[in-house]
């Protein structure tokens, strides 16, 4: 009894310690909680357009017409919502996975009745206002009301059935077979766990239930008096008048609810009475929130009623209110839905008391607490969604939301990491501010200074692992690592950074002289750069004693100042003044110009010093195109001379177009088959001779004007001058020429003829009766005849002129044969013979000798100046007759008068001769784009820097100005070997070939991107190198094992931020040069008072991190266990022992064992009256990287020995079972959770439980003194 007495009073003993725990989190939750909020809901549409209407079947419901949705019921397994449409007089279903709307019942949506038995898709239905579901065999029961039925739709074969009513309303009492009971449009169901069927009989004012007896359903009367419509009070529910109850439903503990719609009230059945639970009887509303409901809470036609499964509360629709209420189980009413406006608003997740219901009906929810509405005048289904505000947790029965702290409830032991209060949402207020800090008090403070802010805390330079305790980092030390050293020296060493600067962090030393720098202030510095950086004195000197000495060519204080060519580049003269000194005799010259020093212009593209070429090396290129022309030369680039008075673009220069003026006064006559010579290209040859041989050219009777054409001298004609005109008649004109007696040897001198010894031109000639037309030839006048007209006959005059006078018929154009008439010699016509003919045409027509000349005499034309040819058809055109084929520039064109060419084709040639070449549409100096010469039709002969068809295309050395490669594809060529760079900041040099990279150029190799980190290939883009340390737009943003600090979800485990090459700097929590560990916070370690080594001492170490298994599952942890033993009284202690091991705490099932040295209690011999103190303590280490990953956690206990001669009491067979020592044994376990089964680690937890046991070996006087000097047993079991 004793011993029973004892093993109790040690229960309880170990258990008031923990009483006291939960007493005191109590009392602290009682204080520091803050008040819940209510529960939210979100509102969205599940089906229905809006408008009234049947559509969309199979279908998404959003697409759907609904009309009058009136009543839900979800299935069993809440996948399907059922929707009872009262106007399309059908059952559909709505697949809450897919959204899309099936039908049920009446497929066709026609009201009428046609039994059962059937197909429920053929199956009519006329109003429906109810639906239940089993849940006993998912069977779907219809309240058609208009047809006063109740039918059941069997998941066993398919087909609906009729299972109460015969479609006549009515009452005719109860206990009938159901299918003989008349009703009355009945509405509401409900099927209890029973499978009776609760049916609201409406019209009737009565509650009824089915009851299924062995093959048909029985009706019964439950609450409500048959036919009478009222309210009389509560009372025996046979006895209770209802007014048009619609809702039905039924609560755990089998008490029944009803919606007396018109009574305006929630009525409830416990027994055999009827109660009202909400409604005051009177139509209204006061408020959305009534702490009695049956007392401040008017209703207005209260419908359909549903229980939430999750917290017993009562969800009902106030119809006429346009709200939907929960009654809670305590009598509280509150509005979850509706503004009160019979309207629609509220989408997309609106607060669901900003949204407008319209005459709702129905109401379903399902597991989870998803409340559906069917808001029938809006012909809409709704869907309420709970949810709490930002930074409140949804209870899990959904009755309200509780205040957090960074997703930990506020009354948890574990919020705010167990060191403060939750005051506010995401706020914790810290037990000691002293020591701890941070909104979720997850900082330590060390100094003040919180553990977070990393570049104060310890300095910057350690981690503060608890209160006031710096782990300073590699190199610092000093209770809060404000001590450093630099290159060997401890920072507060006066010799430190040589003298010359402080050391302000490990081996970075701050120089405070100015004249120097560099890692450890031993480098000079000019201008603020160090002596040994490349870029000192601009990369162009050397930095001695602060003073920059230049390299040749190189000026300024900071050696910054080319020269070129002797001139410093901020001169206004340098490269000429027509360039930029870019480097040491490097001008980049401006637009127009080039030359080592900018010293040449161009002119029409051509460089000034190109004399051969340049204005068209008849002047010299003074400035850009601005030719000065040398003496003689004209025009903007000295390309037009004069000959003789005539500028050499005239088409009359060199003898009209006879040669090409090719210098001042200098005609290159033409040779071809129409040549020309002189020093105007005057002369020329007709038939073989020499124009200026004017002693036989053109028979010395006239000038040859051009080629074969002979201009006569008054007096000559023929083409070579060679036929004499006497008096206007030429000399083989023999039948007029010398008044035809004579013949024309010469200019206006004739030699007569003789007749018979007698001159022509003699009176006597012919007997003085005819002409001598020839030696010895007589032509006889009329009526004479004879050799020498000797003989007589009658004579005719003709126009008063006798036949046989010279004058006659025109001097004898023809014979007068008769009076007045005159017979025409060949070649003249006229009544007097006095119009010569040429080619069939008369003097006087205008169109003889082609309109180009005049008829002298018969066949016989004088042309015109231009025209050749004997009847002057043939136009000469500057020279040369069209009949000729090299008229028009050898057949360019067609001479169609005189000096006309028309060429045949202008677009290849144009001039006044058809000489001159076209390309591409322009001509002379605008042809070739003005750089080239037009060779003949549409080719250009261009200079060499010049290509394209037109030479319209420049180079920039060496690259055409169309490339995309030209100026490095950073600039515009705009002249030969002349760049304009693209947004001059970003690109300069000749060729636009350089770039800079974030101020530093490109081909500053070992500056540009972060020291030569990377190459600058474009302007501020920098393509790191291959491997290298570095990465981002600069190649200045380290690495950490091999991944870019900007990764921030990557690098350093995303537990960290790298803050130098394969330097992590981890987040508050994480550990390990990889930021890969996680510091386990949440762990714990208590064991209650120690009495004896006989009785058990209980130790739990508790590990509660959900992390522990993510981070630690392929590693293991090494546990350092310290356990002291200490003396003292009166408040003072002396530590007696201590004993210190690590162990490894794997995550297996696995027993590990290890002993503790008996030199932990060896003194305690000395100390047994005193009070002893048993201190156990464990820090928790990573075994890979022995990086600590746990504060040190203690728990203290006093030890009280009792008595050494108790251990007598104990048996020698404990004895004999060979325990040599007192034991401790240290099990702890840790449950391990799939990781590949669960999505979240809800917690690790390892339970440690220490116990010892007597030293058996000293039985008697000697007890627990002889016991101290064995080992203690520790065994550790998983």
């Amino acid at each position: 009894m004793w011993m029973q007495n004892n093993h109790s009073s040690r229960v309880v003993e170990r258990f008031v310690p923990l009483l006291s725990s939960c007493l005191v989190f109590f009392i602290f939750s009682i204080f520091v909680s803050a008040s819940p909020q209510p529960v939210k809901y979100k509102i969205s549409t599940l089906a229905g357009i809006g408008t009234p209407g049947y559509s969309g079947n199979y279908g998404h419901a959003l697409s759907a017409q609904l009309n009058e949705p009136y009543s839900l019921a979800l299935s069993n397994d809440s996948q399907y919502l059922f929707v009872v449409e009262h106007e399309n007089h059908v059952l559909r279903k709505i697949d809450l996975n897919s959204q899309f709307i099936i039908p049920v019942c009446n497929e066709n949506a026609q009201p009428g009745y046609n039994g059962g038995e059937m197909d429920p898709l053929q199956n009519l239905l006329n109003e429906p206002t109810g639906i239940a579901i089993s849940k006993v065999n998912g069977d779907i029961f219809i309240s058609d009301s208009e047809n006063h039925v109740i039918k059941r739709i069997s998941i066993l074969d398919q087909l609906i059935h009729v299972v109460a009513g015969n479609t006549t309303a009515g009452y005719n009492g109860e206990e009938l077979n159901a299918t003989n009971s008349m009703m009355n449009e009945p509405a509401g169901l409900y099927v209890n766990s029973n499978g009776e069927i609760l049916v609201v009989d409406s019209e009737n004012h009565i509650l009824r239930v089915l009851k299924f007896n062995e093959s048909y359903y029985t009706m019964e009367l439950v609450a409500g008096v048959p036919n009478e419509a009222g309210f009389n009070g509560d009372g025996l529910v046979l006895m209770s008048k209802l007014n048009e109850p619609i809702g039905v439903t039924q609560d755990g503990n089998g008490n029944v609810y009803i919606s007396d719609t018109e009574n305006h009230m929630i009525r409830k059945i416990s027994g055999n009475t009827l109660m009202t639970i909400a409604g005051t009887g009177v139509a209204g509303f006061s408020n959305d929130t009534c702490q009695n409901a049956t007392l401040d809470c008017p209703l207005n036609e209260p419908t359909s009623l549903v229980f939430s499964p999750l917290n017993g509360d009562l969800i009902f629709v106030d119809k006429k209110n346009n709200k939907v209420r929960k009654l809670s189980p305590e009598g509280s009413l509150v509005t979850i839905a509706g503004d009160g406006i019979a309207s629609f608003s509220g989408e997309n997740d609106t607060d669901s008391l900003l949204a407008s219901l319209n005459e709702p009906n129905g109401v379903a929810i399902d597991e989870n607490g998803t409340i559906y509405i069917a808001d029938t005048m809006n012909h809409r289904v709704r869907k309420l969604s709970p949810y709490c505000e930002n930074g409140y947790m949804l209870r899990e029965n959904q009755t309200a939301c509780d205040m957090t702290c960074f997703g930990i409830l506020e009354n948890s032991s574990q919020v705010c990491q167990s060191r403060g209060w939750c005051v506010s949402v995401n706020l914790c207020e810290c037990f000691n501010t002293s020591q701890y800090g941070g909104e979720n008090c997850q900082f330590t403070k060390c100094n003040g200074i919180l553990s977070n802010e990393t570049q104060q805390v310890c300095h910057g330079h350690g981690d503060c692992i608890s209160p006031d305790n710096c782990q300073c980092h590699e190199g610092y030390f000093g209770a809060f690592c404000e001590i450093t050293q630099c290159h060997g020296i401890l920072s507060n060493d006066s010799n430190v950074c040589n003298g010359k600067g402080n050391c302000v962090d490990l081996n970075v030393c701050h120089c405070t002289d100015s004249k120097f720098g560099g890692a450890n202030c031993d480098i000079a510095i000019c201008h603020g750069i160090l002596a040994n950086d490349s870029s000192v004195c601009s990369s162009h000197g050397a930095c001695l004693n602060g003073t920059c000495e230049c390299s040749g060519g190189w000026f300024g204080e900071l050696c910054e100042i080319p020269s070129c060519n002797g001139t410093l580049a901020n001169e206004t003269v340098v490269c000429s003044g027509h360039g930029t000194c870019q480097d040491i005799n490097q001008c980049i010259c401006h637009e127009n110009y080039n030359g080592e020093n900018c010293q040449y212009p161009y002119c029409n593209g051509i460089l000034s010093n190109a004399t051969s070429s340049v204005c068209s090396s008849h002047g010299q290129c003074i400035s850009p195109n601005e030719c000065s022309c040398f003496e003689y030369w004209y025009g903007p680039y000295c390309n037009v001379t004069s000959c003789f008075g005539e500028f050499s673009n005239s088409s009359h220069v060199c003898n009209d177009g006879k040669g090409t003026c090719v210098d001042f006064n200098t005609c290159e006559c033409q040779q071809n088959s129409t040549p020309y010579f002189g020093d105007q290209c005057q002369f020329t040859t007709c038939f073989g001779i020499f124009s200026n041989d004017t002693s036989n050219v053109c028979n010395n009777h006239g000038n040859c004007t051009s080629f074969n054409v002979c201009e006569c001298f008054e007096g000559y004609i023929g083409e070579n001058c060679s036929i004499p005109t006497c008096f206007g008649i030429p000399a083989n004109e023999t039948k007029y020429v010398c008044d035809r007696i004579g013949y024309c040897v010469e200019k206006d001198h004739c030699v007569n003829y003789t007749c018979n010894g007698t001159l022509s031109s003699d009176p006597l000639s012919c007997s003085s009766h005819g002409l001598c037309i020839g030696n010895d030839h007589c032509e006889c006048q009329e009526f004479y005849f004879g050799s020498n007209c000797e003989f007589s006959s009658q004579i005719p005059t003709c126009y008063g002129i006798l036949a046989n006078d010279s004058r006659v018929c025109n001097d004898r154009n023809g014979s007068c044969v008769s009076l007045d008439r005159c017979e025409c010699h060949l070649g003249y016509s006229g009544k007097e013979c006095e119009i010569p003919i040429c080619y069939q045409k008369l003097s006087n027509d205008s169109n003889v000798c082609s309109n180009h000349g005049n008829c002298i005499s018969p066949n016989q034309c004088q042309c015109q100046e231009g025209y050749l040819g004997l009847q002057c058809e043939i136009p000469v055109c500057y020279g040369i007759a069209a009949n000729d084929s090299a008229v028009c520039n050898f057949g360019k064109g067609q001479c169609v008068s005189y000096n006309n060419c028309s060429c045949f084709n202008s677009q290849e040639w144009t001039g006044q001769d058809c000489s001159v070449p076209v390309c591409y549409g322009k001509t002379l100096s605008q042809a070739c784009s003005g750089r080239g010469n037009c060779l003949h039709n549409h080719t250009c002969s261009c200079p060499s820097k010049y290509e394209g068809t037109e030479c319209e295309f420049h180079k920039c050395f060496n690259v055409l100005n169309t490339s995309s490669s030209v100026c490095s594809g950073k600039g515009k060529c705009v002249n030969d070997d002349t760049c304009q760079c693209y947004e001059n900041e970003k690109y300069f040099g000749q060729n636009c070939e350089f770039t800079s990279c974030y101020g530093v150029a490109s081909s500053n190799a070992s500056l540009v991107c972060n020291y030569g980190n990377g190459t600058c290939v474009d302007f501020n883009s920098c393509q790191c190198n291959e491997n290298s340390l570095y990465g981002g737009p600069q190649c200045s943003d380290p690495k950490c094992f091999g991944i870019l600090s900007t990764q921030y979800s990557k690098v350093c485990h995303g537990n960290g931020n790298c803050t130098n090459v394969d330097k992590c700097s981890c987040f508050s929590g994480f550990l390990g040069d990889e930021c890969d560990l996680l510091t386990l916070s949440k762990i714990s370690l208590q064991f209650n008072a120690t009495k004896g080594l006989y009785s058990q001492t209980l130790i739990q170490l508790t590990i509660n991190d959900e992390l522990l298994n993510l981070y630690y599952s392929n590693r293991s942890i090494l546990g350092k266990f310290t356990f002291e033993l200490s003396v003292g009284d009166a408040g003072r202690y002396v530590l007696l022992s201590t004993n210190t091991t690590f162990k490894e705490i794997p995550l297996s099932n696995s027993k590990l064992e290890f002993f503790i040295p008996s030199s932990l209690y060896s003194n305690l011999n000395d100390h047994t009256n005193n009070n002893t103190i048993l201190t156990a303590s464990v820090e928790l280490f990573d075994s890979r990287t022995m990086t600590k990953i746990s504060n040190k956690v203690s728990s203290s206990n006093s030890f009280i020995y009792e008595n050494p001669n108790i251990d007598k009491q104990v048996s020698n067979q404990e004895n004999n079972n060979g325990v040599s020592g007192g034991v401790i044994a240290l099990a702890v376990v840790i449950p391990i959770a799939s990781l590949a089964g669960i999505a979240v680690i809800v917690g690790t937890i390892a339970g440690a439980v220490m116990y010892y046991k007597k030293k058996m070996a000293a039985t008697n006087a000697m007890g627990l003194m002889k016991a101290q000097n064995e080992d203690f047993e520790l065994a550790q079991g998983f």
